[in-house]
């Protein structure tokens, strides 16, 4: 039995290797970021505020839902006196700092 003792101890200390490079790789792994309901409505109030800086357009509603964590996609409407009621297709995503990237077209 006391043959065996060494064999033991490397099995440990492989163990303990392998349960540190778990948790090593676990904890360092990037996790992902998305939008919340919070940055939902940030990114909708933009939006809203930019179209209603251009002369004679008036926000009628703006509507973004998550089609992933890190997208948005929605409509906002506006009315345009020439054209009458117009919808805007607009998508947002997260830039490389987090920061959300948006346009309406």
């Amino acid at each position: 039995m006391s043959g065996m003792r060494p064999y033991l101890a490397a099995g440990g200390a492989l163990l303990a290797l392998g349960v540190g490079y778990a948790c090593w790789t676990q904890t360092t792994a990037p996790s992902v970021r998305g939008f919340t309901e919070a940055d939902v409505a940030k990114v909708e109030q933009s939006i809203r505020t930019e179209f209603a800086k251009r002369d004679g357009l008036r926000v009628q509603d703006v509507k973004l839902v998550r089609e992933s964590p890190a997208r948005l996609t929605g409509i906002a409407t506006v009315s345009i006196p020439s054209l009458g009621i117009v919808e805007k297709a607009c998508n947002a995503s997260l830039g490389n700092r987090g920061q959300p990237i948006w346009q309406c077209n």
